[in-house]
Formats: C-alpha cells, sequence, structure tokens
C-alpha cells in the first residue's frame, strides 16, 4: 500500500492492497469502505515499510540534493577554474607589460643618464662658444686691419705702377731724344750740305714728334736749326727729370 499522511483535520488515499488497488480520500479517523482500515491501522502494519520508503525518498533527494550540488560545484568549479585561467593569461600579459615596462624604465634611464651628461658638458661648450667667439671677433678685427693693410698696399703699388710707368716713359723718350740728338749730331758733324737725306730724315722726325712745321727739303736752314735747339733743349729738359 501507498498512503499520504496528514493531520486529523485532513483525508487520505487509501490505495489497498496490491491486488486490488483502490484509491479513496477518507477522514483519518474513518475506515475504508475497500478494506475496513483506518489510517491508524496502516501506520501500525507498514511503519517499518513507510519508514523505509521514507527513508529511500530522503535518500534520493540528498542524491538529488548532493547530484545538484556536485553539478553545481562543477558549474563552479569550472567557472573557477576558467576564471583562473583568465587570471593566468592575464598575469602572463602582465608580466609581458612588465618587462616591456621595465625595458622602457632602463632605457629611459640611460636616455636620462645620457642627458645629464649632456646638461654637465653645457658649461664647457659655453666657455668654448665664448672663447671662439671672442678669437672670431680678434680674427674679423685682425681681418679687416689686413684688408685695410692690403688696401694701402694696393694704393701704393698702383702708385709705384704708374710712377714706374710714366719714369718707363721718360726713359723711353729720353733714349728716343739721345738718339736723335746723335743722329742729329752725325748729319750735322758729317756736313748737312752733303747729307741732305739725313736732313730730310731729321726734319720728318722733328716733325713727327711736333718740333718742325716747315717744309721737307733737306736744307739745314734757319727754321730747321731752330727746331733742332729747340728739340735738344726739350731732351735736356726730360733727362735732367730723370
Amino acid at each position: 500500500m501507498n498512503a499520504q499522511p496528514s493531520n486529523s483535520n485532513q483525508s487520505w488515499k487509501c490505495t489497498g492492497v496490491s491486488t486490488n488497488p483502490h484509491a479513496e480520500a477518507i477522514n483519518n479517523t474513518k475506515k475504508c469502505q475497500y478494506c475496513d482500515r483506518t489510517y491508524d491501522d496502516y501506520l501500525k502494519d507498514h511503519k517499518l515499510e513507510i519508514f523505509q520508503k521514507r527513508l529511500l525518498s530522503y535518500s534520493g533527494m540528498a542524491a538529488i540534493a548532493a547530484l545538484l550540488l556536485l553539478i553545481s560545484a562543477g558549474v563552479y568549479a569550472r567557472q573557477k577554474f576558467a576564471e583562473a585561467d583568465r587570471a593566468i593569461r592575464q598575469l602572463e600579459q602582465t608580466k609581458t607589460e612588465l618587462a616591456q615596462v621595465n625595458a622602457d624604465l632602463k632605457k629611459a634611464e640611460q636616455e636620462l643618464e645620457t642627458a645629464n651628461e649632456k646638461l654637465q658638458r653645457v658649461p664647457k661648450l659655453e666657455k668654448l662658444l665664448a672663447d671662439t667667439q671672442n678669437k672670431l671677433e680678434s680674427t674679423k678685427t685682425q681681418l679687416q686691419t689686413t684688408q685695410y693693410n692690403l688696401t694701402q698696399t694696393n694704393q701704393n703699388l698702383t702708385q709705384t705702377k704708374h710712377k714706374l710707368q710714366q719714369r718707363e716713359q721718360q726713359i723711353t723718350e729720353g733714349s728716343k731724344c739721345v738718339k736723335l740728338i746723335g743722329e742729329i749730331n752725325n748729319v750735322i758733324w758729317e756736313g748737312a750740305a752733303l747729307n741732305p737725306d739725313g736732313v730730310m730724315r731729321i726734319q720728318q722726325t722733328l716733325q713727327s714728334v711736333g718740333f718742325y712745321q716747315g717744309e721737307i727739303d733737306g736744307i739745314l736752314a734757319d727754321s730747321t736749326r731752330k727746331s733742332i735747339e729747340n728739340f735738344q733743349r726739350d731732351c735736356q729738359a726730360k733727362l735732367e727729370r730723370q
């Protein structure tokens, strides 16, 4: 039989024997009209069976609860394992990032050290720059002085060149004068009357230098003699200036 107990104010269902199953909801204090039994009679005859059924029922419930707990524990464990795996991956990533940060930090420290070394050299560089600027100023002054001296020297050289050119011209003119005077003296010494060609050359030469304006006739007349005297005085003055 299988019955559902309840308090005295509730009814219970009697299923009868297994060979004659039936179900009837009756009061706990009344008898079943099929098997003429009350719920108390049922409890007395089937106390151990009911206890076993209840125990089995409780054990099943406990097993189900344990299974549910085990499932929940498995799910929880999987969640925790997943979280642990994520945490491990994050830790590895953090380690990698930390290693990169350490490398960047070391590089920054090296750059800072290099910058400090450069900063320490700044005063020396500033002093060197100041000395270089002073030397450049001094060199600039010296160059200006040298340029002025070169300008003066160039002017002196130009003047000297001009004087040399004048001197050369004077020497050339003096040489021409001496040569011409020599030719004139030779012609006169040989006798102008006997050497008309020589007189004509003298007249032509004196005419070319502006000391004779007469006719080229080969006659040593007064005009020709006057021109010769004027030319000789001019040559003498040029020679004296030399």
